[in-house]
């Protein structure tokens, strides 16, 4: 309940209104989507982060918002079964529990796939949203299994048979993803998810400095002006 306060309270200050000059459009009819409503987030321009609201109907959902340039959101479903939950009381807040896309001004982007308990659903519609789900489909149900393995972990104690085993389970999924993402970044100097997950690893020190500069290094020129190119 605490979060959903808090979350109504970002969106009523940071509800940004559409225009149809830079408008995108994002939507699904998605198999299990048991919800009333999604939250998405995305970082505005100026680097801070704006949260709203998603309404959804009958497994659908349709919205439709303003952007200035290129920007990457997620989306939480608020369903029970993708919530991983720690012993602790709070959650593994893993990237296969969101929706994910990437928005410019004028794109429309459609979802297709099913919520299980993981998001095993991609965007479609632009040349990003298609490389995106390339990758996204194959590290998401990795994550997923690796954060339920996580979760098992908790119930263990160390000196459980199972608890070594587990524990290098996660570490070979975990390997087996950030393996998976730089393949992706590699091997995609042209695409625009590619600079964006450059730049997420970046962030997340899931890539050496010699790597990431080899990759950035290798990117298109049409990149340029691109704003995770920028980042990286």
């Amino acid at each position: 309940m605490l979060t959903i306060i808090l979350l109504h309270s970002c969106r009523q200050e940071n509800k940004v209104e559409p225009t149809i000059a830079n408008s995108y459009t994002v939507s699904g009819t998605i198999k299990g989507l048991d919800t009333e409503f999604m939250t998405y987030s995305f970082q505005d321009e100026t680097g801070k982060r704006v949260w709203d609201s998603i309404f959804v109907e009958n497994e659908h959902f349709s919205h439709t918002g303003n952007i200035t340039e290129p920007t990457f959101f997620f989306l939480w479903p608020n369903v029970e079964s993708t919530i991983k939950t720690a012993q602790s009381g709070g959650y593994f807040p893993v990237k296969s529990s969101q929706f994910a896309f990437l928005a410019s001004p004028g794109d429309d982007i459609e979802f297709k796939g099913e919520v299980t308990d993981f998001i095993n659903a991609y965007p479609s519609g632009t040349k990003a949203n298609d490389d995106l789900a390339s990758i996204n489909s194959k590290v998401f149900p990795l994550m997923n299994r690796s954060v339920n393995y996580m979760l098992e972990k908790e119930l263990l104690d160390e000196d459980d048979n199972r608890y070594k085993t587990i524990e290098d389970s996660i570490a070979i999924l975990d390997e087996k993803v950030i393996a998976l993402k730089k393949e992706f970044v590699t091997s995609h100097p042209k695409s625009e998810a590619a600079a964006w997950y450059l730049a997420d690893m970046m962030l997340r020190s899931h890539i050496e400095d010699e790597e990431a500069i080899a990759a950035f290094k290798a990117f298109d020129t049409a990149l340029l002006d691109y704003r995770y190119y920028k980042e990286v």
